[in-house]
């Protein structure tokens, strides 16, 4: 569970302006109230996935993508924006057992979000 409660978690990654953007991915078993901000990096999810409120992925040469086994839900609104200033930029798919759900009550409920938790960095683990 990446949290108990409603809470605003902030992940900005350190993008090469050549290549690609770095990746988040949340995978295995992972659930969540309330904002969930990527910033300058990709995210992907797979395995079983839960969140209720907003996912923001915005920056440069940003993706999303959820797929894989396990069932991956979102009840709230995703948003993906990317800055580079390219036509065609933002890159996003959905596969799999995958349900995005607009949820104007999820979104209300994050609105109220109370604990930041900002991640400073994250380490590439090689399977």
């Amino acid at each position: 569970m990446l949290s108990q409660g409603e809470f605003l978690a902030y992940v900005k990654g350190n993008p090469d302006r050549v290549g690609a953007a770095p990746v988040l991915e949340i995978s295995g078993s992972a659930q969540g109230h309330g904002v969930l901000i990527v910033e300058d990096a990709a995210l992907w999810i797979r395995g079983d996935f839960l969140w209720h409120g907003l996912i923001v992925v915005t920056g440069h040469r940003v993706a999303m993508g959820v797929s894989g086994g396990g069932n991956q839900t979102v009840l709230g609104s995703v948003i993906l924006n990317d800055t580079s200033g390219r036509a065609g930029a933002e890159r996003g798919f959905v596969t799999g057992n995958a349900r995005l759900h607009y949820s104007c009550t999820a979104l209300d409920q994050a609105r109220r979000a109370r604990k930041l938790v900002i991640v400073r960095s994250w380490s590439e683990v090689v399977q």
